[in-house]
């Protein structure tokens, strides 16, 4: 499972808003700042709080079907060999208002639960597969979407708080050099 889905969508929409507002550069300078500061603060601040509506989900309980080893790979330069990172699949049913559904969904970050650890996502699965039945994650506001681990890294968690940092210090840059300007 190759997930560059938002890192991607993230990429492109920055370079999609720069290129469509370089006409408005060659007349004002600050304009680029101000572009990249609410690119991050809008950024940073959809992912934090889609982390802080992952607690108000709802727990239910699920059985589990199927299991398997995810495999990512991640290249660190152009002329190293990608790394492996491992992570859980798990194929599980749950009930949530009286309904049945099914997710493969384990995590909702998968970058704040892979490893390179082979062994350590094996006892994960073996784990899971020793459960009678599964603590499931429900976002109550779509039933469809549920999974049996929400934590999100913390290392995941600096990354959203560092683009809606440096998107509040760009935008305060701007606004002082606007004053002064």
């Amino acid at each position: 499972m190759k997930d560059y889905g938002w890192d991607i969508k993230y990429g492109f929409w920055l370079l999609l808003t720069f290129i469509a507002s370089y006409p408005i550069f060659l007349f004002e300078p600050l304009i680029i700042l101000f572009v990249v500061a609410i690119a991050l603060l809008v950024l940073g601040s959809k992912q934090l709080i889609r982390q802080k509506n992952l607690k108000k989900w709802v727990e239910t309980s699920g059985l589990l079907l199927e299991t398997d080893l995810g495999v990512y790979r991640v290249s660190h330069g152009q002329f190293n060999p990608p790394v492996k990172h491992y992570y859980p699949l798990a194929f599980f049913s749950y009930c949530y208002n009286e309904k049945e559904y099914k997710s493969n969904e384990y995590a909702f970050d998968y970058k704040s639960i892979w490893s390179t650890e082979q062994e350590a996502v094996k006892n994960i699965i073996k784990e899971l597969e020793t459960r009678e039945a599964l603590n499931v994650f429900v976002n109550p506001k779509n039933p469809t979407e549920a999974v049996l681990n929400r934590q999100v890294s913390a290392n995941r968690l600096s990354h959203y708080w560092a683009l809606f940092a440096s998107g509040c210090i760009l935008f305060v840059i701007g606004i002082i050099l606007w004053i002064y300007s």
